[in-house]
Order: structure tokens, then C-alpha cells, then sequence
């Protein structure tokens, strides 16, 4: 008689729908969410995020103080430099086109900058980079290209910093990887076939540059 009872007050039970607990749509209400049950963010995420940020930007600066590299192993070096035509960056010349293959039909060793306004080490290379340019000004080619940046903060930058050798806007950055770059800024100093001889990473000086680019100009009958 017990266990007919039982199974008489079962049956009158009402019955969950479901299989299992359902927290949404207030199915179930017998669990609140409480702040206990709620689940708690790692309290070592912060902290983790503090030292991921930190060594970041301790990278970023430890890039900018370092003095540019040669890089005479690179993929690049010895081999003929990727072309590529360009808009230029100049708003008097807005809607031309600045194109490698013209300039290499000139017949001097060029000197290709790669840079962008948000790049400390490209602000820290710019006024060398500009006495190289009036030093060698129609000896050697100059070509300065904003990779991946806005085109009025380039413009910005290029006035500040008075660039006045020409310049291009990349602002996919696909010329970067056509050449291969890690970063900001880089430069590239090709022979006049058009081979890439040097490859610097980090700001580059007129020392360093000079020092690369002189023996192409010898080799060229153009010395001192």
C-alpha cells in the first residue's frame, strides 16, 4: 500500500521538460544566480595583462634606442629589389604616381626609407636622413615611403620633419612585405641595376649611410 501511495503522488507531480538544470529565460528558479555561484574572473588576469602590456611597450622603446643594423644576410640582399608604383604622398603632386622602375631608369644607386608618423624611430632618423638627401641630391635617388599610416598624419609628419626628397603612400603596407621588413623604419640602399646591396633596421645615420652608399658611387666612376 506504501509504494502504491508513493507512486500515486509521483504521478501528480508536475514534471521537468527538460533533462537538465536551464539557468535562461527564468526556467529554473530554484538556483539563483547569486554573486557566489557566478563565475569569477581568474584573479591573476590583471596582473597577467600588466605584464604583457609593460613588456610591450619595453620592447618598443628598447627598438627605438637601438642603433640601426646592417643586415648583409638578409633574404634580400643580392637579389634585384621588388618594383612598385606608388601615389605620392606630396598634396602638390596628389594623384601622380611615384614609380621604382622610372626612378631606376635613372641610372643612380637609390636609397628606398621605409617609415610612418606613428614610429619613434623614424622621427629620431629623419633630420639625418634629410642632410644625406642634400648631400647626394642628384647622385644618388632618395624614395620615402609611409607604410601602413593615415595619409594626413604622414603629411603631418613629412612637414614637421621637413622631408623634401619624394615621397609615397603605402597605406596597406604591401611594399613592406614585398620587401620583408620586421618593422619600423627600414631602409634599403640599391645599386643602380637595381640590386639590393643594404638593408638597415632602426634609425639610420648619414655615417652609416654614406658608408653604404659611396662605393656604389665609385663603382660608378661618381667618387668623393
Amino acid at each position: 500500500m506504501l509504494l502504491m501511495a508513493v507512486g500515486l503522488l509521483m504521478a501528480k507531480a508536475p514534471r521537468n521538460r527538460y533533462p537538465f538544470p536551464l539557468y535562461n529565460e527564468g526556467l529554473v528558479t530554484d538556483t539563483p544566480k547569486t554573486p557566489e555561484t557566478r563565475p569569477q574572473p581568474p584573479k591573476l588576469l590583471p596582473l597577467i595583462v600588466g605584464i604583457g602590456l609593460l613588456a610591450f611597450f619595453a620592447g618598443v622603446f628598447q627598438m627605438a634606442r637601438n642603433p640601426s643594423q646592417d643586415l648583409p644576410d638578409s633574404a634580400l640582399v643580392g637579389k634585384p629589389a621588388p618594383a612598385f608604383t606608388l601615389e605620392r604622398l606630396e598634396p602638390e603632386l596628389a594623384g601622380q604616381v611615384l614609380d621604382y622602375n622610372t626612378v631606376l631608369a635613372e641610372g643612380r644607386p637609390m636609397v628606398i626609407n621605409m617609415w610612418a608618423s606613428w614610429c619613434v624611430g623614424c622621427k629620431q632618423e629623419a633630420a639625418d636622413l634629410e642632410r644625406f638627401w642634400h648631400a647626394y641630391q642628384g647622385r644618388v635617388s632618395m624614395l620615402g615611403l609611409a607604410l601602413q599610416d593615415k595619409v594626413e598624419a604622414a603629411r603631418e609628419f613629412a612637414e614637421d620633419y621637413d622631408q623634401n626628397y619624394p615621397l609615397a603612400m603605402d597605406e596597406k603596407g604591401r611594399v613592406g612585405i614585398d620587401y620583408g621588413i620586421l618593422g619600423l623604419p627600414e631602409t634599403f640602399v640599391i645599386d643602380a641595376e637595381g640590386i639590393v646591396r643594404h638593408r638597415f633596421t632602426g634609425p639610420v645615420t648619414v655615417r652609416e649611410l654614406e658608408a653604404a652608399v659611396l662605393p656604389l658611387l665609385k663603382k660608378r666612376g661618381d667618387g668623393a
